[in-house]
C-alpha cells in the first residue's frame, strides 16, 4: 500500500511515519492537488493494478476482489468503479453520465436507495470516479496519467475518457461496495468552473459523448429538462406507456450509436424524427446533431417538432433560412406566419417574408446573404 499525504497539518503526517508493515508513505510538504498525488503514488507501486482511494472512504468486505475480478474477466475492460454510499446509506457513485449535448459530468441515481435495482447491476458508463478507481498499470501510462492541468476535479473524467478513447471499457462494479464521506477538503470544489472549462477544451470537438438517455432508458425512465438548451437540470420519470418506451428508445439507439461513432445508424435513427418524444430539450439536440452530421433537411424537421412545443424565435428564425435555402417555401411560410403573426414589426421576419417571394424568381440565399445592406432596404421599402 502507497499512501501519499498532501501536507496535512492535523497531526496526519506524524500519525503516517509511524505505521509498519507493507506501507509506503509519501509526504508532500505541501497540497499538490489530486493528480499530481495519485500520479506521484502510481510512480512509486510495482503492481499490474492501480488502486485510486480516497481516505475518507470505508470499504466493505469483497470490495476489491469485485473490482479485480473485472480486469482479469475481460482483457478489453480498462477501469472498474465501484459502488458509493453516502453516510445514510443511499448512493453517492453507481456511474457518472455525460449530459446530451454539453458534456457536463454528473452522477447517475445519487440519493436512491442503495437496494434500488437500477444502482444494482453492473453497466459501462463512459466515466466512474476516481474516489475508488482501479485501472491496469501499463493503460494508466499509456495514456499520461492524471492531467495534473486539473485542480480537484475531472481528472477521472478525463483520464476515464484517454481510456476509451483506446479501445477499452469502463464498468461500474456495484459488487464492490464503499462508503465515501464525499468532499471533506476544504476548498475541494473552488476549481469547478476552471476544471470545466479545461475538460471542455480537450473534449469539445468529441461533441457525440452524450450518453444519460442510454442508462435512464434501459432502466426504464427518462429525462424531462424544462427551460431550453441552457437548463442542464432535470428530473425522471418511470415510463409506464410502451409507447413512450419505443419513442424514447430512438433517443438512446442515437446515443449508443453516437458514442461509437457509427454514423450510419445515427442517421437511420434521426430518419425517424416522427418517431421521436416530443420533448422540446431532446428535439432540439437531434437537431444539433443534424447539423453536426449535415443533415440540414433532418435539422428543420427536429427543430419544426420543437416549435410545436416552444416558442423560441431564434429557433423560428433559423428555421425560415433553412427552408429558403432548401427551397422549401411552404416551410418557410408556415414558420414565417408564426412568426409575425406573434409579432407584425418583426425587422428579420419582414425581410424574410419579401425574400420568400423573391426566391420563386430563382434569388438564392446565398445571394440574398451577398447582397448589400442598402440593396436589402430597398427589398423591404418596396412591401
Amino acid at each position: 500500500m502507497i499512501v501519499v499525504d498532501n501536507g496535512s497539518t492535523d497531526g496526519t503526517q506524524e500519525f503516517l511515519q509511524t505505521l509498519g508493515g507493507d506501507v509506503q508513505v509519501i509526504l508532500n510538504n505541501e497540497n499538490l492537488g489530486f493528480a499530481k498525488a495519485c500520479n506521484q503514488g502510481a510512480q512509486a507501486s510495482q503492481g499490474k493494478y492501480l488502486v485510486f482511494l480516497n481516505n475518507d472512504t470505508v470499504p466493505k468486505d469483497g470490495w476489491l476482489r469485485a473490482l479485480v475480478e473485472e480486469v482479469e474477466t475481460d482483457a478489453q475492460v480498462g477501469i472498474v468503479g465501484s459502488k458509493l454510499l453516502y453516510a445514510d446509506g443511499t448512493i453517492q457513485h453507481a456511474g457518472v453520465v455525460l449530459v446530451r449535448g454539453h458534456l457536463n459530468p454528473y452522477h447517475l441515481y445519487q440519493r436512491f436507495s442503495a437496494d434500488h435495482p437500477a444502482v444494482n447491476h453492473r453497466r459501462e458508463p463512459q466515466v466512474v470516479t476516481a474516489a475508488c478507481l482501479l485501472i491496469r498499470r501499463g493503460l494508466f501510462d499509456e495514456v499520461g496519467g492524471f492531467d495534473e492541468g486539473y485542480r480537484n476535479g475531472f481528472e477521472d473524467v478525463d483520464l476515464c475518457l484517454k481510456s476509451r478513447q483506446r479501445g477499452y471499457r469502463v464498468i461500474y462494479q456495484p459488487r464492490s461496495v464503499l462508503y465515501h464521506l464525499e468532499s471533506q477538503t476544504p476548498g475541494r470544489k473552488a476549481y469547478d468552473s476552471e476544471n470545466w472549462r479545461r475538460l471542455y477544451e480537450r473534449w469539445k470537438d468529441c461533441w457525440w459523448l452524450g450518453d444519460e438517455d442510454i442508462h435512464y432508458h434501459a432502466d426504464g425512465y427518462k429525462l424531462i429538462r424544462v427551460g431550453g438548451e441552457a437548463n442542464l437540470n432535470g428530473h425522471l420519470e418511470l415510463m409506464t406507456d410502451i409507447r413512450d418506451r419505443a419513442a424514447w428508445a430512438h433517443v438512446a439507439a442515437a446515443q449508443a450509436a453516437a458514442t461509437k461513432q457509427e454514423w450510419a445508424q445515427v442517421r437511420r435513427e434521426l430518419s425517424l424524427y416522427q418517431d421521436w418524444p416530443a420533448d422540446s430539450s431532446v428535439l432540439l439536440w437531434a437537431g444539433m446533431i443534424c447539423e453536426r452530421l449535415h443533415e440540414e433537411a433532418l435539422q428543420m424537421k427536429f427543430l419544426a417538432r420543437y416549435l410545436e412545443l416552444e416558442d423560441d424565435t431564434s429557433v423560428r428564425l433559423r428555421v425560415i433560412r433553412g427552408c429558403l435555402e432548401q427551397r422549401d417555401l411552404g416551410g418557410a411560410d408556415q414558420q414565417l406566419q408564426k412568426l409575425l403573426s406573434e409579432c407584425p414589426a418583426h425587422a428579420e421576419g419582414l425581410l424574410l417574408r419579401v425574400f420568400s417571394g423573391c426566391s420563386e424568381s430563382n434569388i438564392s440565399m446565398r445571394k440574398w446573404r451577398s447582397m448589400p445592406q442598402c440593396r436589402r432596404g430597398q427589398i423591404v421599402k418596396s412591401v
